[in-house]
């Protein structure tokens, strides 16, 4: 499981701490590079898991496929009922699978910030005490 840069270094806006950007943003590490680390690290059996900004799907799966590296299943976050998908849960493999998509809503609609739909409930239950 990785927590990678999250944001690409060109679209994204740069904090003034430069240990900042270096955690977040692909100054430092690319996405290539990214793959290239995780292709030499997981076993052939081994799933890598990341998670990132819709935006950097394309350049994600070019990354992966050019480090000879798949999709397995793609999980399209949405923050709330009704707004557009914001985030990606994707895992990868070094052997080629059929690849599974899900999508799972956060919030549900409504302006209650804890209303949390029964999907999420459920992932998270066992990890967070608020559930």
């Amino acid at each position: 499981i990785s927590n990678p840069p999250f944001y690409q270094h060109e679209r994204s806006v740069l904090a003034k701490d430069s240990q900042r950007n270096m955690a977040r943003a692909t100054e430092t590490l690319s996405y290539f590079d990214l793959f290239h680390s995780a292709e030499r690290l997981i076993t052939e059996t081994g799933l890598f898991h990341l998670i990132i900004p819709v935006e950097s799907e394309k350049d994600i799966l070019s990354a992966a496929y050019l480090n000879k590296i798949f999709p397995v299943k793609i999980c399209r976050i949405s923050p709330r009922a009704g707004k557009p998908e914001n985030r990606l849960l994707l895992s990868f493999s070094k052997t080629e699978k059929e690849l599974e998509m899900t999508n799972l809503t956060i919030r549900k609609e409504g302006k209650e910030y804890h209303d949390y739909t029964p999907e999420f409930v459920g992932l998270l239950k066992d990890y967070l005490i608020i559930f």
